[in-house]
């Protein structure tokens, strides 16, 4: 699905930044692709568990609600911990751009460009 995502990705914005859209062609491309491999994703998702449902005639079939509950006990903690990642990167480099020293001279104590974004 990734693969196929930014097949999509890079076939829509070209194509609309080459029919003039420029900036929001590209933003439409990205956007765009995202909701079309995401409706391919739950359509893929639907059919596999309705070939389940007929292939299986025992009664212990879980339900899509089940299913999501599984995957959600399971996904929400990594997706926690890697939103507080993104956070504290962000902090950091900010902390380290409010405290980097200033360049006086050409040969005093070293700058950080990257902490303050600028070159």
């Amino acid at each position: 699905m990734v693969i196929l995502r930014d097949v999509t990705r890079v076939a829509l914005s070209a194509a609309l930044i080459i029919l003039g859209f420029g900036v929001a062609g590209a933003i439409i491309g990205q956007v765009s692709a995202w909701m079309l491999t995401g409706l391919l994703g739950v359509l893929l998702l639907l059919a596999i568990r309705r070939g389940l449902r007929t292939v299986s005639s025992t009664p212990d079939v879980r339900t899509l609600r089940e299913d999501a509950q599984t995957m959600m006990a399971y996904g929400l903690p990594l997706y926690v911990g890697s939103m507080v990642t993104i956070m504290l990167t962000q902090y950091q480099s900010s902390v380290l751009a409010f405290f980097k020293p200033e360049r006086k001279e050409k040969d005093s104590a070293p700058h950080f460009p990257a902490a303050s974004n600028k070159h």
